[in-house]
């Protein structure tokens, strides 16, 4: 079941930190030289998609209080179901170490690519060090495309090693 299973994962919530966040830039940005593509994707395409969205729950042992939850619930499950919530619980969990990504994903019970519409595209935002040619590039492929979408950059803040996102 795991092994045939697709996962889209990303930061979610424009409005939260998580686009503010120098961990983020720097481990999946590539060292703030990477764009950051922010999607707003309605529920009817998930649900359209047979896709599960769930956000990811940090915690210290999740895997193993799920367990000691099951063991002392009065519940009876089938194996099936007993699998079932196991498998979801699997798939969205992390350690509390983790909490700074705000982590959201999209799980299908298969793999492959699958395309979202150009609509779900919102906002383009370049880290602190991409480079004037790759953001020449995405601009090129974006304009090519037909994408219609905001700009961003990413800028320090003032008073501290912070940072946060200016229009372009």
């Amino acid at each position: 079941m795991l092994s045939n299973s697709g996962i889209f994962s990303s930061s979610y919530n424009i409005h939260s930190k998580s686009i503010r966040e120098p961990l983020l830039w720097s481990h999946y940005g590539d060292s703030h030289k990477g764009v950051c593509l922010i999607y707003n994707i309605p529920e009817e395409y998930i649900l359209g998609n047979s896709m599960a969205g769930v956000p990811v729950k940090y915690g210290k042992n999740s895997l193993t209080n799920f367990f000691i939850k099951w063991s002392k619930s009065k519940q009876t499950l089938t194996n099936h179901d007993f699998i079932d919530e196991l498998v979801k619980k699997y798939l969205s969990i992390k350690d509390v170490s983790w909490k700074y990504e705000n982590e959201y994903r999209l799980i299908k019970s298969d793999s492959g690519e699958f395309e979202f519409d150009k609509s779900f595209l919102k906002y383009v935002c370049y880290g602190l060090n991409t480079p004037l040619e790759n953001r020449e590039q995405v601009n090129a492929l974006l304009i090519d495309d037909g994408y219609k979408v905001e700009k961003w950059e990413m800028v320090r803040t003032k008073s501290d090693f912070g940072i946060q996102e200016r229009k372009i």
